[in-house]
């Protein structure tokens, strides 16, 4: 049984599948996997395994942890070999890991992503609304750059790779995808993140000590900052 009938079979008989799109692409996921560079001393973390579709080519490479809050998927997930904690994924603690590799529900992208950067690892790979996608690897002066955008590549590098098309799920979502890489530069730092906030309530008004709004201003221009109110 491939995974797009596994799929279909699973939401032909279940009774509850709002929201779910499962990746049924075997070699987008092989892709998904291999960006993570994942090695034997590695321990990765997946959030909302569902299926066990990405699961199945984690647990090949090292330990993998997976945070799936719907019981259906416990039992799967076990079998495949991974070490499952039930629960949902806003309101647990995470347990320690050193890469994240995980098709992220997109209802909770922004509060997952922020949660994930905050914590510490190594890198990360997801796949992302592309939207949201954009967002956070905008620049300076675009459309989509704005607080989620200073704040993620402020703890992160982030880089778009693969496209991801609506027909690469079942079923297909109304949106289309992306694959984001991250790779950390820092531990958390709230007190960055209330400094960008601040600044982007108040687009309209040039930065202290700069002729940019916040929407103009770099990742540095924004860390150069940040420095100088601290000191």
């Amino acid at each position: 049984m491939n995974l797009l009938t596994e799929a279909a079979y699973f939401l032909q008989t279940s009774a509850r599948h709002r929201d779910q799109h499962f990746l049924v692409n075997e070699e987008l996921l092989h892709r998904e996997a291999g960006y993570a560079q994942l090695t034997k001393s590695d321990v990765v973390l997946e959030v909302g395994g569902g299926l066990g579709f990405l699961t199945r080519e984690l647990v090949k490479h090292c330990k993998t942890i997976v945070v799936e809050k719907d019981i259906r998927f416990i039992g799967t997930l076990q079998k495949l070999g991974a070490e499952v904690i039930h629960g949902n994924a806003l309101k647990i603690g995470f347990p320690e890991f050193t890469k994240f590799v995980s098709n992220i529900p997109y209802s909770i992208s922004l509060p997952l992503t922020l949660k994930l950067l905050r914590t510490d690892f190594k890198l990360g790979v997801i796949i992302a609304q592309k939207e949201f996608a954009k967002k956070l690897a905008a620049k300076p002066g675009s459309n989509e750059y704005g607080r989620a955008s200073v704040i993620a590549q402020y703890y992160a590098d982030i880089e778009l790779l693969d496209k991801v098309r609506k027909s690469d799920f079942e079923p297909k979502p109304k949106v289309e995808s992306r694959v984001v890489f991250f790779r950390k530069r820092r531990g958390e730092d709230r007190g960055f993140e209330g400094f960008a906030t601040s600044l982007f309530r108040h687009r309209r008004k040039k930065a202290a000590g700069t002729d940019k709004r916040p929407e103009q201003l770099t990742i540095d221009d924004f860390i150069r900052l940040y420095k100088q109110q601290k000191s």
